[in-house]
């Protein structure tokens, strides 16, 4: 269970680089790039289209979307989604998540968990890719959940975005982009904290993400992506419908806490080779932990901690993506 926070936004952005687009769910063409859906069964939402999402609320994200069930928690440790009810909810680990097409889980074969998402601020658009297409990107059932990062501006722009709500909630989002030349950039940070509605609620998360491309010529052009995530958060403890309708506030685990980092780097290679052909090629490292607290005893009648175990999982990946694409 959850429950939303009140939040005053303030929003500061130069009006005349600002233009407003009014763009509902839609379907994803055929062909995209080297992206290829070969059905219509996909759903894209463009995020200029919903008001700024700054608190743990991917609800506000998620309601267009045909047949994903969300299960939401207080802390944004982790983000629970199935499809169609099909599979545990718990961490996503029935579905592919991916940013810019790279994978976010932990490990996509022994440990398919979610315990990343980008914020949700730098987003541009969220593709979901249903049916067949979505073997595209790896063995994970479908379907697949797609965060496009912002482009590099075409002219300079700066904004930045202070929020501050009920629960201790504070949250702040700039963000720098533009051409130099031959090369074009953007760069975002955000920091975001709440204490929680409950005792040992409280999260931070920290992000920033960085982007380079160079232009060689037109249609010819190599970029780097780095992306920087680091959260802590206090861990409440579950309790079931009855016992939040009963009374919303105890909470049974006053000491566990879990923290996350995630760093990743992504080289793309895009080259127009001519007008029907285009090669796309990806190369990604990085490296992802999470660590878990947790008190043992409690359960045991006394309500007691007796006490603690200390927990890490990190995995460090590496990928290539190649795609060409001959019309």
């Amino acid at each position: 269970m959850s429950r939303c926070a009140l939040a005053a936004q303030l929003l500061i952005r130069a009006p005349w680089l600002f233009n407003h687009r009014t763009r509902y769910a839609h379907s994803l063409p055929e062909i995209s790039g080297t992206q290829i859906t070969v059905t219509r069964t996909t759903t894209v939402v463009h995020l200029d289209a919903l008001p700024p999402i700054v608190n743990n609320q991917p609800r506000q994200l998620f309601d267009q979307r045909p047949g994903l069930v969300l299960a939401e928690q207080q802390n944004p440790v982790n983000l629970n989604l199935s499809y169609r009810g099909l599979g545990h909810p718990q961490e996503s680990e029935y579905i592919r998540g991916m940013q810019d097409g790279i994978p976010m889980e932990m490990d996509g074969i022994g440990y398919p968990t979610l315990c990343y998402r980008p914020n949700f601020q730098s987003i541009e658009q969220v593709q979901m890719i249903r049916g067949g297409s979505g073997l595209l990107y790896g063995p994970e059932p479908e379907p697949v959940i797609n965060f496009l990062s912002r482009p590099s501006g075409k002219k300079t722009e700066a904004s930045t975005e202070q929020v501050f709500g009920s629960d201790g909630l504070y949250s702040t989002y700039s963000a720098l982009s533009g051409p130099a030349g031959r090369w074009d950039y953007r760069a975002d940070f955000s920091h975001r904290l709440s204490r929680g509605p409950r005792a040992n609620g409280d999260d931070t998360v920290n992000q920033g993400d960085l982007a380079l491309g160079y232009h060689f010529s037109r249609g010819h052009r190599l970029s780097l992506a780095v992306q920087a995530y680091a959260l802590q958060s206090g861990m409440a403890g579950l309790m079931s419908g009855a016992q939040f309708r009963g009374n919303p506030d105890p909470t049974s685990t006053p000491d566990d806490w879990d923290w996350a980092h995630r760093y990743t780097a992504v080289l793309t290679y895009h080259d127009q080779l001519d007008p029907s052909s285009l090669f796309v090629q990806k190369a990604w490292g990085g490296d992802q932990d999470l660590v878990t607290r947790a008190d043992t005893g409690a359960g045991t009648g006394t309500g007691i901690a007796t006490g603690a175990t200390l927990a890490r999982q990190r995995c460090h990946y590496t990928g290539l993506d190649a795609r060409f694409l001959h019309h």
